[in-house]
């Protein structure tokens, strides 16, 4: 499985507070991203692209730092 994507998308709408980003043409997948993550200057129709990735030492470093989260509870009602 690949810990990377790139897709793009074209700008359908912009709204109050996201950009309404469609990923296919018949509009069936889209994405709503928060204005604050656009770039500057977009406007519907322009194309924009994504990049995602998995941060599989990150992923690993929250588990860890949960799961001691979770021991500390379930002692703290022990005495």
């Amino acid at each position: 499985m690949k810990q990377e994507s790139k897709f793009k998308g074209v700008i359908d709408r912009i709204e109050e507070e996201f950009a309404v980003v469609f990923l296919n043409e018949d509009g069936e997948d889209f994405l709503e991203v928060p204005k604050k993550y656009m770039p500057k200057g977009c406007r519907e129709s322009d194309v924009v692209s994504f990049k995602i990735s998995a941060q599989k030492d990150r992923t690993l470093d929250a588990k860890k730092k949960v799961e001691k989260m979770l021991r500390d509870v379930e002692t703290c009602g022990e005495t």
